[in-house]
């Protein structure tokens, strides 16, 4: 009886040792980036008259990722290689953004509300969409 009971131990045994556990790691990056060249002729003047703003249309922003994910954008103003995270003041002029389902608006305006010319550079825009799981 104990050596059936020995062999059913060592079986056992063995047979839990040789069980690996397997990861499997999901590398699939769905984060996207979306690259738009702006010509100055694009931006359009507010109803107030005061700042300039352009749309960009990202129909990957649909109403899922609207609600689960992330814009960040970043603009290229003086140099077309060199990109500015937006919302920012850079060189006196005050950058700010927002989105919706199927959009991003870019702003540019005096920080001081005062009336600003039109825009004199052509610029290239990078729209990020960051998936991500909402926790609810």
């Amino acid at each position: 009886m104990k050596k059936y009971l020995l062999l059913l131990l060592s079986i056992t045994a063995i047979g839990l040792s040789s069980c690996k556990k397997e990861v499997i790691a999901n590398n699939q990056t769905t984060n996207r980036t979306i690259l738009v060249n702006v010509p100055k002729a694009n931006w359009k003047l507010t109803s107030d008259n005061k700042s300039w703003f352009t749309t960009i249309t990202v129909p990957e922003n649909d109403a899922y990722f609207n609600k689960n994910g992330h814009i960040v954008v970043a603009m290229s103003i003086d140099d077309p290689n060199v990109y500015e995270a937006l919302p920012q003041t850079y060189k006196g002029i005050s950058y700010t953004i927002d989105s919706g389902i199927g959009f991003v608006n870019i702003y540019f305006s005096e920080p001081n509300g005062a009336a600003i010319g039109a825009p004199t550079f052509d610029s290239n825009v990078k729209v990020t969409l960051i998936d991500s799981f909402l926790i609810q």
